[in-house]
């Protein structure tokens, strides 16, 4: 029997795992500021690593335990995502993240959920002034697009490590070139709503036990493709 898994699943973070944005709602929490460069970034109008890191800017770090505390408040995941975990792992399908926050904000959330070394997200590097964002995962010299972690480029190393076909889980407009790199997209929001305007195939979901059924229609179509 090959060891090879059937799928992998990739997951943004923001708004997907989560019920919210936390950046968002961190960012513009303590710097109201923020909301005007949040729509900015929503447009496309500046690119998403340089928009996030002057998110981040305008956070003072002194008040990193206040930000930590803000996190454990309102750092609820959707329905189901706990479930959903284990049943990846009874079927041995490897679950990544994937996402364009930071550190500061993903790991009180995944502690105990996601192994470390299964999170790919930027790390929030504290000065005696400010927060300076550290992209750990940059575009390929082929994928120029600001994003700041390159989730691209992470599904193209994943679906050769793995020989595997990759699934990606998201739900906005920055998670389209994720998106576009799998082979199956789950989707809501924003990221559904411009796939859906493009044409392009996606399962539609609200929370986890939507994903755990999708799923489980991707692995029959994946079995009775491999059967032919």
């Amino acid at each position: 029997m090959s060891s090879r898994p059937p799928l992998i699943v990739v997951s943004d973070f923001d708004g997907t795992i989560t019920e919210e944005d936390l950046v968002v709602r961190l960012t513009t929490h303590f710097a109201p500021d923020n909301q005007r460069l949040v729509k900015a970034i929503n447009r496309r109008e500046v690119p998403l690593g340089e928009g996030l890191a002057a998110l981040f800017h305008a956070l003072p770090s002194s008040r990193v335990m206040d930000y930590r505390a803000f996190i454990t408040d309102h750092g609820r995941t959707r329905p189901g995502f706990g479930e959903f975990l284990n049943g990846l792992a009874d079927h041995r399908i490897p679950f990544y993240v994937a996402s364009n926050g930071v550190d500061l904000i993903l790991d009180p959330v995944l502690e105990g959920l996601v192994p470390p070394e299964r999170i790919y997200a930027n790390v929030a590097n504290l000065t005696q002034r400010e927060i300076i964002v550290q992209w750990t995962y940059p575009c390929l010299h082929d994928a120029q697009h600001g994003c700041g972690l390159c989730k691209p480029r992470l599904i193209q190393e994943l679906r050769a490590r793995y020989a595997s076909p990759i699934l990606f889980i998201g739900d906005g407009v920055t998670d389209f070139l994720g998106a576009e790199s799998a082979d199956y997209v789950i989707a809501r929001a924003q990221l559904a709503e411009r796939l859906e305007s493009l044409g392009k195939p996606f399962y539609q979901f609200e929370d986890f036990r939507d994903v755990e059924h999708h799923v489980h229609r991707i692995m029959e179509e994946i079995l009775a493709h491999d059967s032919i």
